[in-house]
């Protein structure tokens, strides 16, 4: 495993273990941590003098790579690589190298890649500048292209791509008027990453998907036919979420966001037996991506992991977290024990039973 010095920003609200977190599951093991509490500066975004800690810190380590909170400019990266002489790596570069680790269908594939190509060029010009003062960590290769050859390269891998994608997006459309055929309404698991949709997936249909990597392990929509005892609903599990999830990815990943848009009930599934701190801003997180995707359907709020509480009291204060964010129906459960999955069931159905009692009322002119 590579190791690397981590620069860690709390001025940008990120949180230390989930950087750490995403660091270990790229494959690099954090050697030290230098925390940058001042305000961003133009050529390196830390100051000289931290610049000089982070060199004798990379030395001390004999690191490969650096890595930053903060998404960084292309000329941020470029001084800092050629001071440091590693490669400079930011928070965008380390999201996109899991999702690159994860996709294992086709369309997650090509997800990323147009994630990548979307960051390209944005930064096309820039990087061939750069490319061409010098050899850098993290800018090889670029020098031999034209700038305008360059980009048009770009978007023509952009608009294959799409197209691909958009095959691929119909396709999903077609499923999804099938599902409407049957008539039976769809449920989409929601929330951030490592909150346990996948396991409450597996507890509520039966299947066995792989839970044992820790961070992003669906990234393409899983849908299954569960039988809540007086109903049948399709159920989703989709991609997780995170802080600061860059722009290209949203972007790239709008035909899979369809499928929880297109939903009739939404569960929010939150990890519940983390601090008070962390479910705040990951509720948070999960509310501005809904918004940012057109979600307007129903929510229930799912607290899972309640296994991993031992005080009554702990757990009803954070239950009162969620409860200020405006959720009338909010389920404690373990998806992994099996607690409260029928408690779930039951809300679920009161909710869809509402929802049908609604449409009937107005189909009737009532």
């Amino acid at each position: 495993m590579e190791r690397v010095v981590l620069i860690h920003y709390p001025p940008g609200g990120f949180d230390l273990k989930e950087t750490k977190a995403l660091a270990e599951e790229c494959g690099y093991t954090v050697a030290e941590v230098i925390v940058y509490r001042k305000r961003p500066r133009s050529k390196y975004f830390i100051t000289e003098g931290k610049l000089r800690q982070l060199k004798e810190a990379v030395t001390k380590h004999k690191c490969t790579s650096v890595i930053f909170e903060p998404n960084l400019k292309t000329v941020q990266k470029y001084n800092l690589a050629k001071e440091l002489g590693v490669e400079v790596i930011d928070r965008f570069d380390l999201i996109l190298q899991i999702f690159a680790l994860h996709a294992g269908s086709q369309e997650a594939k090509l997800q990323v890649r147009l994630a990548k190509l979307y960051y390209d060029l944005a930064r096309a010009r820039e990087r061939i500048r750069l490319a061409k003062l010098g050899e850098q960590p993290g800018f090889y290769g670029l020098g031999r292209y034209q700038v305008d050859n360059y980009i048009r390269h770009v978007k023509y891998m952009i608009s294959i791509t799409r197209k691909k994608l958009e095959r691929i997006r119909m396709r999903r459309e077609l499923w999804r008027r099938r599902r409407r055929k049957l008539g039976y309404p769809v449920i989409a698991l929601i929330g951030y990453t490592v909150a346990g949709k996948t396991t409450l997936f597996n507890a509520l249909s039966g299947y066995s998907q792989p839970t044992d990597r820790p961070l992003f392990t669906t990234l393409s929509p899983k849908c299954a036919l569960v039988d809540l005892g007086n109903m049948k609903t399709f159920v989703i599990d989709s991609v997780g979420f995170i802080q600061n999830l860059p722009h290209e990815l949203v972007e790239a990943f709008k035909s899979t966001l369809e499928e929880t848009v297109a939903c009739d009930l939404g569960l929010l599934v939150v990890d519940i037996s983390e601090d008070a701190e962390r479910i705040f801003k990951k509720v948070n997180t999960c509310m501005e991506v809904l918004a940012t995707v057109g979600f307007r359907s129903p929510l229930i709020c799912v607290a899972n992991k309640v296994d991993l509480i031992d005080n009554p009291e702990t757990l009803s204060d954070r239950l009162y977290i969620l409860k200020r964010w405006g959720f009338n129906d909010i389920v404690p459960v373990s998806a992994l024990k099996g607690y409260g999955l029928d408690l779930v069931r039951f809300s679920i159905t009161e909710h869809l039973r509402k929802k049908i009692d609604f449409y009937e009322c107005r189909a009737e002119g009532k």
